[in-house]
This record gives structure tokens, C-alpha cells and sequence, in this order.
């Protein structure tokens, strides 16, 4: 098994397309029963006790600097 997630590369097939229209169906697009299990199989596979799927980029980036408990006013030097 492949453990690397090439996000460039995205491979849908049918399966994913079946599974992205019954998502959409079921009116869950960011939560509900497919993320929580998501969550959870994330979690085992890393070895963690808990993940969390968020909708974007922006939100990820947020919740990992309140993790690691930078603040207002704090300085956060990115690359241009």
C-alpha cells in the first residue's frame, strides 16, 4: 500500500463519482456520517486518537495555529 496522497494527480472513477453524488443526495457536503467515518479511518491510519476533515485550506491553517496557540497579535512569517 501506497501511503502518499498525490493531490495533483486526482483519479476519479466511478466508484468516487457514485459516492460524491449519493454524498451531495444525502445533503452532507463538509459533515455528517461519511466525514465522522473519514475522521476515524484518518485517525487509525496515522495513529492518532482524533482527525478532523475541514472544507479548506484557510480553516486548516487557522485550527493548526490555535493548536499550537498563536493568538491575535502574534507573528506568523509565511513564504511571498
Amino acid at each position: 500500500m501506497n501511503p502518499r496522497i498525490d493531490w495533483w494527480n486526482a483519479d476519479f472513477g466511478e466508484e468516487e463519482q457514485r459516492l460524491a453524488v449519493q454524498a451531495i443526495g444525502d445533503n452532507y457536503l463538509n459533515e455528517g456520517p461519511r466525514t465522522r467515518a473519514f475522521e476515524a479511518a484518518m485517525a487509525k491510519r496515522l495513529g492518532v486518537k482524533h482527525a478532523h476533515a475541514l472544507p479548506n485550506g484557510t480553516m486548516a491553517l487557522y485550527i493548526a495555529l490555535k493548536a499550537m496557540g498563536v493568538g491575535h497579535g502574534d507573528e506568523v512569517i509565511v513564504p511571498a
